[in-house]
């Protein structure tokens, strides 16, 4: 006999989160290219740490976009991590900037990321990845 599997489908919470990390990835792509054009043209340290940074981020973040089919908790949870941490690194930058003001958490660059982590944490996203 022939056992049929059930097979949950992606809730839409989680594919929205996933959409929302495709968005960073290719507007973020495009921020790359303006740090690889700063730097090769000024040769500054800092905007060297900023690409590096910057890619790192940017791979991590298309890596776990992908891999969240998996249903792996892990996966989940370092999603919510480097979110967390694209984030901070925005609210870091524009403090040592001195262009900290309130209308900051409604950047792209901070919103993004808490929409991604609520969209991660709601009880559909849970049961989901908690199913094997």
């Amino acid at each position: 006999m022939t056992e049929t599997l059930k097979r949950t489908e992606m809730p839409i919470t989680v594919r929205v989160a996933r959409f929302i990390m495709t968005l960073q990835v290719a507007f973020g792509l495009v921020g790359l290219a303006w740090a690889i054009f700063a730097f090769f043209s000024t040769f500054h340290l800092g905007i060297g740490l900023i690409l590096a940074a910057t890619a790192t981020l940017l791979t991590l973040t298309g890596l776990l976009a992908e891999r969240l089919r998996r249903r792996s908790d892990r996966i989940r949870w370092a999603a919510i991590a480097v979110q967390v941490v694209l984030a901070a690194t925005t609210v870091t930058f524009k403090a040592v900037d001195r262009e900290l003001y309130p209308s900051v958490m409604f950047d792209a660059d901070v919103l993004g990321p808490a929409i991604v982590i609520t969209l991660l944490l709601v009880p559909p996203a849970w049961r989901w990845f908690d199913r094997r």
